[in-house]
Parts: C-alpha cells; sequence; structure tokens
C-alpha cells in the first residue's frame, strides 16, 4: 500500500491510457470538407488542411520513445565511466528506480514509457482543440497553399 500512496500519479496515467485505447479515442477520418488519402487520386477538391492529430498514435509514438531513450540511458550508462553516468537523475525523477536491478531497470522503463504515454495524452487534445480553432487558408491540394505550383 505504500508503494500506492508513492506512486499514485502514475497509477493514474496508466488507467488514463488503458481507458482511452480500450474506448478508441482519436481522430480517424476526415472531418466534412477534407479529403482522405484515398480520395485525393479524385478530382481536386477546395478544402482546408486535415491537422488532426490521432491521440493514440502520438500517445504510442511518445511512450515508446520515452522507453527506448530510457534503455539508451541505461546502456550509455554501462559502456561510459562512472562519473559520466546518469543514474543519479534516473533515481530522482523516476521514483523507485534502483540503479543496475532488474526490477528496477523494468520500473524505469514502465515509468518512461508511461512519461510518453502522459505527454501524448495531454499535447494532442491541446493540438486538436487549437487546430480547430484557428484552421489553415483553403488549398485545392491538401498541403499546398493557393498559388504554389
Amino acid at each position: 500500500m505504500n508503494w500506492l500512496r508513492e506512486n499514485w500519479f502514475w497509477v493514474v496515467i496508466a488507467v488514463l491510457f488503458l481507458g482511452t485505447h480500450l474506448r478508441g479515442t482519436g481522430v480517424t477520418g476526415a472531418a466534412e470538407g477534407q479529403t482522405t488519402r484515398d480520395d485525393r487520386s479524385a478530382a481536386p477538391q477546395t478544402t482546408r488542411r486535415n491537422t488532426m492529430l490521432n491521440t493514440r498514435v502520438v500517445t504510442w509514438s511518445l511512450g515508446l520513445f520515452g522507453a527506448v531513450t530510457f534503455v539508451v540511458c541505461v546502456l550509455y550508462g554501462l559502456v561510459v565511466p562512472e562519473r559520466l553516468h546518469m543514474s543519479m537523475w534516473l533515481e530522482q525523477v523516476l521514483p523507485g528506480f534502483r540503479w543496475l536491478t532488474v526490477g528496477g531497470f523494468f520500473l524505469g522503463l514502465v515509468e518512461s514509457f508511461l512519461y510518453g504515454a502522459y505527454a501524448g495524452l495531454v499535447f494532442s487534445p491541446i493540438h486538436n482543440a487549437l487546430a480547430r480553432r484557428h484552421r489553415g487558408p483553403l488549398s485545392v491540394f491538401p498541403g499546398r497553399a493557393h498559388g504554389d505550383e
């Protein structure tokens, strides 16, 4: 129970992460007046650029980025001299992490993934809200402004 008191934040993030992915959130299709990849071969239409992010893709991408970065940091610590280690910093930012223990490694891996997933869960909705509010200029071809040839 003591562990749960110390790591309640990460439990909440894990529950949010699982909840959004079990529910299937994210932008999966084009909004009204926008083309999808399959529609691009059809005749050009005047559309707005689709700048929406898929929450699921961004969350998984940043979560995996955090996990890979953690593994690279640990490998770096195993290769370089001890005075250049990042072990103290990792122990400070990852609750419960202990350098060079199997349990500490896997806990750090999970926590690093959750840090990245949290960033994706927060960033995507903010980006999508701002993108909806500030749509780009009209364009005949997606990704091009008027006058570009």
